[in-house]
């Protein structure tokens, strides 16, 4: 008698999550569909956007998050201009191209920061390039600057000390080539992303610094979109940015879960996620929380967007249009507002309130 109640009970309460599960199913398919343009063999950039989806925050927080994948920026800028696409988590510089023409682009979050370094071929010796001074006389290998988000930084640090008339840059768009030039000697040096720095070194060559070394947190990838998506799913990207905050927590206090969430997704070794964006550093700056070089982070760091902004302006890679803002282009309110519902659900919480502290640092010129 009593097995038969028990069962019937826990019928009664199956059917009853069912129902529950199946409305908040319901709500969830009702939201707007978020649809983001992912690379595959790139996905470990926009880390916390992929491992948010792995670990189910995005269901639920009650965001419809859909990944199209795609071969590459060119596409996605199109679809998003098309409105087939809503949000690209990698390049900022082609958004601020756009932007400064006055393009239907807003820049909303972050994904990645810093990733590339300074390689160099095995004849230049003992030459010490973390000097900038030793850069005299020497070619150095880039891609077209429209596309670098460190070398108007380099620039300006070599406009400084008075020798960047003396460094001839060689524009050399493909990484593969780049790396060729590299093993012929026909360039001294390169700037090269960090899964491209792996292979340099199994070819012989010599990894000089990683750039993120002279410039902490320098922005890379950031989360692009339009204002009509933005405008029409807002809800949905409050959502979607507080389950990315959610899996920035975990990148905090539960590294090894993001790692492994990611190379499962990836189809890669941990260890390959753990040398990218989870190798200790020495020190944090100001701004950062996390001290992983590389580290993936969605906070929107408007200061250093627009230090690379003003730098692409000042090099005349990008020409504004009159009546351009930058803020006009940039929101800050969404990840503001996520962060907001995250702290009022968690009150007490210290990483939430770090990641606050670190806004306010990184967008205070807002």
């Amino acid at each position: 008698m009593f097995k038969r109640v028990a069962n019937v009970y826990s019928i009664l309460v199956l059917l009853a999550i069912g129902i529950i599960t199946g409305a908040s199913a319901e709500a969830a398919s009702s939201l707007p569909k978020i649809r983001v343009g992912i690379i595959q063999e790139g996905a470990v950039r926009p880390a916390l956007v992929v491992v948010a989806q792995s670990l189910g925050y995005y269901e639920e927080e009650g965001v419809d998050v859909e990944f199209v994948y795609i071969d590459g920026g060119g596409t996605a800028w199109t679809s998003i201009e098309a409105g087939n696409l809503d949000v690209y988590p990698y390049a900022v510089c082609t958004p601020l191209s756009v932007i400064s023409q006055n393009g239907d682009f807003v820049i909303f979050a972050g994904t990645a920061t810093e990733g590339s370094s300074v390689v160099v071929n095995d004849k230049v010796g003992d030459v010490d390039f973390s000097d900038y001074r030793n850069w005299a006389g020497k070619k150095i290998g880039v891609e077209v600057i429209a596309e670098s988000e460190t070398l108007p930084l380099i620039r300006e640090d070599l406009k400084a000390i008075g020798v960047l008339d003396q460094v001839e840059f060689v524009v050399i768009d493909d990484a593969q080539a780049r790396l060729e030039a590299l093993r012929k000697g026909a360039i001294d040096a390169a700037t090269l992303t960090e899964e491209r720095v792996a292979i340099a070194k199994e070819l012989g060559l010599k990894e000089a610094f990683p750039i993120g070394e002279k410039y902490p947190g320098y922005v890379c990838c950031r989360q692009t979109t339009s204002f009509k998506s933005l405008k029409e799913k807002r809800e949905s990207y409050v959502k979607y940015l507080k389950a990315q905050i959610r899996a920035y927590r975990d990148y905090k206090l539960n590294t090894e879960v993001v790692v492994r969430s990611l190379a499962k997704f990836l189809k890669v070794e941990p260890e390959f996620v753990r040398n990218y964006i989870a190798t200790p550093k020495d020190k944090t700056t100001n701004g950062e929380f996390v001290n992983f070089k590389n580290q993936v982070n969605p906070d929107p760091a408007f200061n250093k967007v627009e230090r690379l902004y003003k730098g692409l302006l000042a090099e005349k890679v990008l020409v504004e249009e009159e009546g351009v803002k930058l803020k006009d282009h940039f929101n800050i309110s969404i990840f503001k507002e996520a962060l907001d519902d995250l702290l009022k659900e968690y009150p007490d919480d210290k990483v939430y309130k770090e990641v606050a502290a670190n806004y306010a640092l990184n967008n205070s010129d807002f």
